[in-house]
Parts: structure tokens; C-alpha cells; sequence
């Protein structure tokens, strides 16, 4: 017994090899957890806002039965009208046209050609003013802050919109 009371008293500390071991346990835990702690809440915030209206105005199509439409001004404002052009005010602001918070901004609207993206009676998305032309790839658009990206990526035939 007291052989392992020695053997305790001399080992105390730990080894380089067990402290290398910890810290790079440590490094990999970091790497995959930053991401996800350096993103902006403003961008964050704004993302949640936009995917919020697109979605408010897609089920403004589907319960009128009629085409609404989300058109953007870059970089920094978008306004929901309906496909004759009458403006809708937005729910939270009640202006008719939403301006994204400072510092956030669209940087690009992929596969949406005329800045805009209109939905049928049905919920489905068009690319042109009068709903004629169905959406037939996944649209994204792309809002930036301080070199931070977040998409909303809308899927063609169904409407379904997702942030990434």
C-alpha cells in the first residue's frame, strides 16, 4: 500500500504529451464554435425580418388568391406590393418600404433577374412583375455585414424559404 502512495506523491503533474493532447481537444472544439459566436446580430436580426415578410407575402398571395410580390432596392431596402403595383405596408414598421438596419446590406439576388420575386394565388414564385415566369432554380439572396454573409435561399415550385 504505501507503494502506491509513493507512486501517487511522485506523479502530481501532467505530461507535455497530455497537456498537447488537451489543447489540441481545445483548438478543434474553438474552430468549429467561433463561426457561430462571430456572426453579427444585426445581420442575424435582419435576416429573420426579410425571410419573415417574404413569407408574410407569399401567404398574402395564397389568401387573397391573387399575386403579391417583394421587390428589392439595392442594397439596403425592399417594399411588398401587390402585382398591380399597390404598396402593402409592412406589418412591424407600417411604412411601405423596409430599410435594413445600418451596416446590413443585399449584396445580390441570384436567379432573380428584375430584383424581385413575386407568388401566385398558390404560394409559387415567379421572377417578373406579373407572375408569368415561374421561378425554376433555388433563388438566394445574399444580405452582408462587415464581411459576414447570410442567405435566404427560396425554392422553386413550393415557395419554401430557408436561412443559412
Amino acid at each position: 500500500m504505501t507503494t502506491w502512495i509513493v507512486q501517487l506523491k511522485q506523479q502530481l503533474g501532467f505530461t507535455v504529451v497530455e497537456l498537447l493532447v488537451v489543447m489540441i481537444l481545445v483548438s478543434i472544439v474553438a474552430v468549429s464554435a467561433i463561426p457561430r459566436w462571430t456572426t453579427s446580430p444585426m445581420l442575424d436580426a435582419t435576416i429573420q425580418q426579410l425571410l419573415s415578410d417574404l413569407r408574410y407575402t407569399q401567404m398574402l398571395a395564397i389568401t387573397h388568391g391573387q399575386g403579391f410580390r417583394m421587390n428589392f432596392t439595392l442594397p439596403s431596402a425592399y417594399n411588398i406590393t401587390g402585382l398591380s403595383g399597390t404598396a402593402v405596408p409592412n406589418l412591424s414598421t407600417g411604412a411601405n418600404t423596409t430599410t435594413l438596419f445600418s451596416g446590413v446590406i443585399i449584396s445580390g439576388v441570384t436567379h432573380l433577374p428584375n430584383a424581385l420575386i413575386a407568388f401566385d394565388g398558390k404560394g409559387i414564385p415567379y421572377v417578373d412583375s406579373a407572375a408569368t415566369t415561374a421561378l425554376t432554380v433555388n433563388a438566394t439572396i445574399t444580405l452582408s455585414a462587415n464581411g459576414t454573409n447570410r442567405y435566404i435561399v427560396v425554392t422553386p415550385q413550393t415557395g419554401s424559404m430557408v436561412a443559412q
